[in-house]
């Protein structure tokens, strides 16, 4: 009895420094974020403007690489490197910095500045998976309370006034991956024991998501509505400052303590919302000059981003939790997607700027992002559901087969299923060898046709014949009418 007692205290100790643990490195990565459009892309502003651009655009491409190594052949070393990976760039990045002050090269600091950035983009990725043990209400919580800490880290970086700031942003991402890499290498793990994505995805399409879905570009739309924050009216390109955005995010954070308390998860779509709101309020004050100046424009965009970076943890890492097999990829892509948003957010806030176009120019690129914006906030409300579709994606199972089943009375019943649902002579023979529990790249060398074919056959039987598994195929033959 003492021994069971011992061993709850102990797995409680460790679950209460593993949320503490990733709280710790979830503020963190929010914090490099600030620091890095604070401090690191402006000190490259004096080699070329389109530094910025380019530094994110490599962000943004390294991501896309790991999305797509996470759903290919090359997910095994992606997942037994990524951490290993994520370090050596940071360090690469702080060499570079550290070579670039003793030898004032500004080829080393650009080396530094691109190494660091992809090591933190990495970095963040590595966060999230440490992340995925945490019950939604908890992940809540979390996330809004690291986003509350962060603005802690920002006073203390304010105060110690560190001249070479942006020395900072790659130590940052370091201690982050620290707090985070055990908890982070057993999440690889179990992505590592979960089935390869792109059979798993043929089996079970329901519980994976296209690069395509909503959620993904939702954070495309909201990240340039970020980049239209940092670049709206500032000054010899400084953003400007955001801390007033502490209130609503505060806000934020108790009511993730609310649902906490109640047991319950966050309601997505309700931040959303929210969300969408502040944005609808920044561009509305786009045109007036006094609300602008006293960075009330601003504040509404950079709320709105926020509370809807919030939600895009939240949302990653419940999708992730709820099916292992496409965490990485949705991480991946997600921040990817989230890294071009600001790239076009910034080009179009510097258009919007008082001395870039006329009056009349401006007001109408205002008017035109603004019914934009609100346009998609609709059809996104009217169409989709953030809740549901988290609630739709399911942990991908094993695939239960018939044992014993003679042949011919197999191939009887799959007939008898093909000829009910209309199938065409090639999607039977798809059909029959989904039934026997096969993937699809035996199926694309029984039949010898490519991948991308066997997954038009397959989602043209699971519309026809009204599934959604693989195993639902399975059961559906073993109940044909007539056996």
């Amino acid at each position: 009895m003492s021994d069971s007692i011992s061993q709850l205290h102990k797995r409680a100790g460790a679950d209460a420094r593993t949320l503490v643990f990733c709280v710790t490195a979830l503020s963190l990565v929010f914090m490099y974020a600030w620091v890095l459009n604070a401090e690191v892309l402006p000190a490259l502003d004096p080699l070329s403007p389109a530094m910025r651009d380019a530094l994110v655009g490599a962000k943004a491409v390294t991501l896309v690489a790991v999305a797509i190594a996470a759903g290919g052949r090359y997910r095994e070393v992606l997942l037994r490197s990524l951490v290993g990976v994520s370090l050596l760039s940071i360090v690469l990045g702080i060499a570079g910095y550290m070579a670039a002050l003793f030898m004032h090269s500004t080829g080393l600091h650009v080396f530094g500045a691109f190494a660091s950035s992809i090591g933190a983009s990495l970095a963040a990725v590595v966060v999230g998976v440490a992340c995925l043990s945490l019950s939604l209400p908890v992940l809540g919580a979390a996330v809004a309370g690291a986003y509350v800490l962060s603005f802690a880290w920002r006073a203390l970086f304010a105060v110690a006034a560190v001249s070479e700031g942006y020395m900072v942003a790659p130590l940052i991402c370091i201690i982050a991956v620290l707090l985070v890499h055990r908890s982070a290498r057993s999440g690889l793990a179990c992505i590592s024991a979960s089935p390869s994505s792109p059979d798993a995805a043929l089996a079970q399409p329901n519980s994976f998501l296209s690069m395509l879905n909503q959620i993904f570009v939702c954070m495309l739309v909201f990240r340039v509505v970020y980049g239209l924050a940092l670049t709206a009216g500032e000054t010899l390109r400084i953003p400007v400052d955001s801390s007033i955005v502490f209130a609503p995010l505060a806000a934020a954070f108790l009511y993730a303590l609310f649902c906490f308390a109640r047991r319950r998860s966050l309601d997505a779509d309700f931040l959303f919302y929210a969300a969408s709101l502040c944005v609808v309020a920044g561009l509305s004050l786009f045109q007036a000059e006094s609300a602008f100046s006293e960075g009330f424009v601003n504040a509404f965009l950079y709320t709105g981003s926020a509370l809807f970076d919030m939600l895009s943890w939240y949302v990653l890492v419940a999708l992730g939790s709820r099916n292992h097999a496409m965490a990485i990829k949705a991480f991946a892509w997600g921040s990817a997607m989230k890294a071009f948003g600001s790239i076009a957010g910034a080009f179009l806030g510097r258009a919007m700027n008082a001395g870039a176009l006329g009056p009349i120019d401006r007001s109408v690129l205002v008017a035109v992002t603004t019914v934009a914006f609100v346009s998609y906030v609709v059809h996104f409300a009217s169409t989709f559901r953030i809740t549901r579709t988290i609630a739709c994606v399911e942990p991908v199972q094993e695939i239960s087969v018939l044992h014993a089943v003679p042949d011919e009375t197999f191939e009887a019943r799959c007939a008898a299923v093909a000829a009910e649902f209309s199938l065409t002579p090639r999607e039977a023979e798809v059909f029959e060898l989904l039934a026997r529990g096969r993937n699809g790249n035996y199926i694309k060398d029984a039949l010898t046709i490519s991948y991308n074919t066997v997954k038009t056959h397959v989602a043209h039987v699971y519309d026809k014949v009204g599934i959604h598994s693989q195993q639902e195929l399975i059961d559906l033959v073993v109940g044909a009418k007539g056996f």
